[in-house]
């Protein structure tokens, strides 16, 4: 990228002043990823162009079309097929998704239910048209998905159900892992109406689970170290999360991210504690890099010390002035700081709902 530049295929300029040249009162042409001292003429390659540039004092430099060298040139491959080589009739590589392959030839990569038969052109760029691209997941080929509802796995060509709010849901797992519940097939739970019990006409509450709430008759999963569990919430606010359906989501040999808090590091699945002004927090480290310290397990350890600042309140939780706090809404961790007059601040938002496949 150029600093205040521009570009289109065969013309580059560009305008930088973070750089001083001495002290002439000139500035240094940040381009081509280097500094080019002011009055030089200077080139630099991009893709298949050559170009031809000149600094100037105030930081600019410009590099005219009528100067640029196309250095890739068109020539007919053995297949018969048009590509482009580089100079001395070298190909480049193309790079996709992380592999290397090259100039002048086909390859192909799969990705969820598809395979991509593409072509790598001399010139690095490559093409995957999608009339060449199959289906890998049909009953045929015996290579199917499985679908992901509500953080629970259903076998592919299959028929299941679901309860989410008040509604049972009867829905079919098709191969490529989608699926379908049809309006006609979906049924009210019965004395679920309103969120009324299906014993009485007392209303129905909901789940609270880790600062998150969850309704009633509803399916949802929560984190707890490297366990995942996929829990059911019950009319009168209880909720059952049965041991054999939790999933270990830090595996061995799988790749956890530490938890980073105030220049400390803590390894995924552990619990760790830290303190913050006048707050003790203790806190779960998760397998992605997020941390979550339930106000339930925070610790006043100035009780017994009288405290000068206000309390800031959120979310109908109470935090002490002068000190940090972190808050956990749906799929958002924010870590955010009351100031001792009881204003809030909060910044960092962090998604920890990245791979759960959740219908929301």
């Amino acid at each position: 990228s150029h600093p205040n530049g521009g570009s289109s295929s065969s013309y580059r300029y560009g305008y930088s002043t973070s750089h001083r040249y001495g002290n002439t009162g000139c500035f240094y042409c940040v381009a081509g990823g280097a500094n080019r001292a002011p009055n030089e003429r200077f080139q630099f390659d991009d893709d298949c162009y050559r170009f031809s540039c000149v600094c100037a004092c105030n930081g600019s430099w410009e590099c005219p079309a009528s100067q640029t060298q196309e250095i890739c040139k068109t020539h007919t491959n053995s297949h018969g097929s048009s590509g482009s080589s580089g100079q001395g009739g070298t190909c480049r590589q193309c790079t996709a998704y992380g592999n290397n392959y090259a100039g002048n030839s086909h390859f192909q990569y799969d990705r969820d239910c598809f395979r991509f038969n593409c072509d790598c052109y001399c010139n690095g760029s490559w093409n995957c048209p999608a009339e060449r691209t199959e289906n890998l997941c049909t009953p045929e080929r015996g290579h199917c998905r499985k679908c992901n509802v509500q953080g629970y796995d259903r076998e592919p060509n299959s028929r299941f159900q679901f309860d989410k709010n008040c509604f049972r849901y009867d829905c079919d797992c098709y191969c490529n892992g989608s699926y379908n519940c049809p309006a006609e097939r979906t049924r009210e739970i019965p004395g679920c109406g309103s969120h009324r019990s299906r014993q009485g006409t007392e209303p129905c509450k909901n789940c609270m689970v880790n600062e998150e709430s969850h309704e009633p008759y509803s399916d949802f999963s929560y984190t707890e170290g490297c366990l995942k569990h996929k829990c059911h919430c019950h009319c009168n606010g209880t909720y059952s999360c049965p041991a054999e359906n939790a999933e270990n989501i830090c595996p061995e040999g799988k790749n956890c991210t530490d938890c980073v808090l105030k220049g400390n590091s803590y390894r995924a699945g552990a619990k760790f504690q830290y303190i913050e002004g006048c707050a003790q927090y203790d806190c779960d480290c998760f397998c992605d890099g997020s941390f979550h310290c339930p106000p339930s397990r925070t610790v006043d350890v100035c009780r017994d010390k009288p405290n000068p600042c206000t309390q800031c309140e959120y979310g109908g939780m109470k935090y002490p002035g002068n000190a940090k706090f972190v808050v956990k809404e749906k799929c958002s961790q924010v870590e955010c700081f009351c100031d001792c007059q009881g204003k809030i601040t909060c910044r960092g938002a962090i998604n920890t709902c990245a791979d759960r496949g959740d219908l929301g």
